[in-house]
């Protein structure tokens, strides 16, 4: 018994010895890893040699799945220490927590020279993330033109699209970054590409009111009539901003002036509600219906009216929309009825005296009633 206690006693304080020693060497890898860490945060290429070479995993991931690369890639300006962690096989394409590797992480923070150094290390270029990003998706969503010509030219794939739908196209377009765009679009990027509501780039280039970007699509085949799964088209979009250019671009490149959404509601309506009077009658020098019915039983002129934009009621009267019953006796209809008759009577007079003027001065009259219309459509 003596004996077996002695032995028992022993193999407990063995065991013992052995437990600390494991404490104590797991407590020195956790604190070689974390020193590995803080030493990638900080650029310290040397001491993170040091560390690896004494011990420390070089693709050991803190809480949030990153990696010393990763850290490196995100907060180094210079290349050195992922230069180092490369040279020590750290796994250039670990993604951590949200998919994100270390090239995304890259370029996300926008630091070119670390971009260029995992392209030559063979990261995966067309990784995405768990929201279904890439690296280059972020850099064209970023404005970042210089890492998404080094991205294309390393074949990156220009139509990837993400959880949402959305290419770099697109997303570049949301943004206006007509330089990048211009890239993407020399890269062959998919004009007409759609997002999950059914948006192309143009139709967002419309709604953020980007000319510049509108023409580059146009000119790239973009379809200028393509609706989204509302009905809506770039037409449409481009209604809500007060820019007559860009109108101009979207009705020259065969804009279906007349289309409509869910709704019934075509620009010209669009635009009456915002009262751009100049978008208004561009539409309506373009044969925009001003009598159409949307699905709440509203003209352009009703939708004007109810907005109290009187400026935009006289130009659609003038143009023929027909007044409603119930509208009759609008304040805003009567006024602008009222200005009209006075425009009529005011170019009617304007014309009398030149006509009056040029018979005196024994001169052609044959034109006094071409310029009653100029000035009638004038005022």
């Amino acid at each position: 018994y003596k004996f077996y206690l002695r032995g028992f006693m022993k193999q407990k304080y063995l065991f013992c010895i052995v437990l600390f020693m494991a404490i104590n060497i797991t407590l020195i890898i956790k604190t070689s890893q974390a020193d590995l860490f803080e030493a990638a945060e900080h650029g310290s290429a040397e001491q993170v040699i040091a560390l690896v070479t004494s011990g420390a995993d070089v693709n050991a991931v803190n809480a949030d799945g990153v990696t010393a690369l990763m850290l490196a890639a995100a907060l180094n300006e210079n290349t050195q220490t992922a230069h180092a962690l490369l040279g020590l096989n750290a796994n250039v394409n670990h993604a951590d927590a949200l998919g994100n590797t270390a090239l995304i992480i890259a370029t996300f923070r926008d630091k070119i020279q670390v971009v260029n150094l995992l392209l030559s290390a063979n990261a995966n270029i067309n990784h995405a993330n768990s929201s279904g990003y890439t690296a280059l998706m972020f850099a064209a969503e970023l404005g970042h033109a210089e890492i998404v010509k080094m991205l294309l030219d390393a074949k990156a794939n220009v139509n990837h699209a993400n959880s949402n739908g959305e290419t770099a196209l697109i997303l570049a377009t949301k943004k206006g970054h007509a330089e990048i765009i211009r890239m993407l679009l020399f890269a062959k990027a998919n004009v007409n590409a759609t997002d999950s509501d059914g948006d192309t780039a143009l139709m967002f280039a419309a709604a953020h009111n980007h000319a510049q970007i509108v023409n580059m699509l146009l000119e790239a085949d973009a379809n200028v009539n393509h609706a989204d799964s509302d009905g809506n088209t770039a037409l449409m979009f481009a209604a809500t901003n007060d820019n007559p250019k860009l109108m101009s671009a979207l009705v020259k490149s065969g804009a279906n002036i007349n289309a409509f959404n869910a709704e019934g509601i075509t620009a010209l309506m669009s635009a009456a509600f915002q009262g751009h009077t100049e978008i208004i009658k561009l539409l309506l020098a373009a044969n925009g219906n001003v009598n159409h019915v949307n699905q709440n039983n509203k003209t352009a002129l009703i939708i004007a009216a109810d907005e109290g934009h009187s400026e935009t009621v006289k130009i659609l009267l003038k143009a023929g929309a027909k007044i409603p019953a119930r509208l009759i006796n609008n304040p805003i209809i009567v006024q602008a009825q009222r200005k009209i008759h006075n425009d009529q009577v005011r170019a009617k007079h304007a014309t009398t005296g030149i006509q009056r003027r040029l018979t005196n001065e024994g001169q052609d009259t044959g034109f006094a009633s071409e310029l009653a219309k100029k000035i009638e459509e004038y005022l």
